[in-house]
């Protein structure tokens, strides 16, 4: 077996396990307490809270920042996430 016929393989079977957990983590979320409408949405919600998380990990260590700073940064931008961006017009 060459190398792409292997990594092909592979890389269906990574999407399917990846598929699986996304599944297995759906399960446990509290959807009725989200803005959202379906589990599409809830998809690109975890990639952007992973992507904010990440991001955040990587400053912590690229950077030597302390873990109190790290954690009120990240806190920060999950809140920032939580209250939305648009800003509503009063009524």
């Amino acid at each position: 077996m060459n190398y792409k016929v292997e990594k092909t393989f592979t890389q269906n079977m990574y999407e399917e396990r990846l598929k699986s957990r996304f599944f297995e983590i759906i399960n446990l979320i509290n959807a009725q307490k989200l803005n959202i409408t379906d589990e599409k949405e809830i998809f690109h919600i975890m990639k952007i809270m992973m992507a904010v998380t990440f991001q955040n990990l990587v400053h912590v260590f690229a950077r030597d920042l302390s873990i109190e700073y790290a954690l009120n940064t990240f806190s920060l931008e999950i809140n920032l996430l939580k209250k939305g961006l648009n800003k509503e017009e009063a009524k």
